[in-house]
């Protein structure tokens, strides 16, 4: 019942969902990517792209959800030069350098920036 893809350590939308429920910003946050993707906090103004590269319509701080081509998805924090994630059993959350992740199109890209 956490994250759907993750067999062991976290998943991005059980991370991304604990951190905004801990800091106080979304404590009604849902933990699956299916609930994220509709879910409208409070505390955020919610955007929703069509075939853009995340990066491109992210900034410092957003809370980037995004659909992948062919099912799927990914939750991430945008920090100033990479993005706070967990989508690796082995790593945990982590900080990764760089917007490889973002730089991609995507079919649905779904921000919420703090208010």
């Amino acid at each position: 019942g956490w994250g759907a893809a993750a067999k062991a350590g976290r998943s991005c939308d059980v991370y991304v969902g604990t951190v905004l429920r801990v800091s106080g910003l979304a404590s009604s946050c849902p933990r699956g990517l299916k609930e994220q993707y509709t879910f409208k906090p409070s505390n955020f103004t919610r955007h929703v792209y069509k075939n853009v590269p995340p990066k491109s319509v992210s900034q410092t701080g957003d809370v980037v959800i995004y659909k992948k081509k062919g099912g799927g998805g990914h939750a991430c924090i945008r920090g100033e030069s990479g993005i706070y994630q967990a989508n690796h059993p082995k790593y945990y959350p982590h900080y990764t350098a760089g917007f490889s992740k973002l730089a991609t199109k995507r079919p649905t890209v779904i921000i919420w920036r703090a208010k």
